[in-house]
């Protein structure tokens, strides 16, 4: 065999195991859709996460965690009125530290016991927290 053609053979083989390499590697890649990461979290005494010591902060009985599509839905009971203009500072306040504590995603409180779920929003263009009070039936 000549010069050249050892030459091209080794670049083949090159380019051969480069581009076979990567192929190979994308295949072995796990896939996860939005269903995967949904769950429930009824054990939260072994959870850890920073929200964890803002409701403690607050006096808040964390009951469970329920996880849909990345959005946290936190099932609490109040120790105050959340619903009263006197405490809307305090919830206020509350929402917010969770959103800083929860990294700015989205999430809700349910109160079974006040019949309410607030779904706490953030909008990263306009830097603002919303709000959405739903009564639950």
């Amino acid at each position: 065999m000549s010069f050249a053609l050892t030459k091209i053979y080794i670049i083949f083989t090159i380019l051969h195991l480069f581009f076979a390499s990567s192929v190979y590697a994308s295949a072995l890649k796990p896939t996860i859709t939005h269903n995967s990461s949904d769950r429930n979290i009824s054990d939260i005494s072994s959870w850890h996460h920073p929200t964890k010591k803002i409701f403690k902060a607050y006096g808040i009985t964390l009951r469970s965690i329920e996880l849909r599509k990345k959005i946290a839905t936190f099932n609490v009971i109040f120790p105050f009125d959340p619903m009263t203009s006197e405490n809307w500072h305090l919830v206020k306040k509350l929402c917010y530290e969770l959103l800083e504590a929860n990294g700015m995603w989205n999430y809700s409180l349910r109160s079974e016991k006040d019949q309410i779920q607030i779904q706490v929003s953030w909008n990263k263009y306009k830097r603002s927290m919303s709000f959405d009070f739903i009564h639950l039936k």
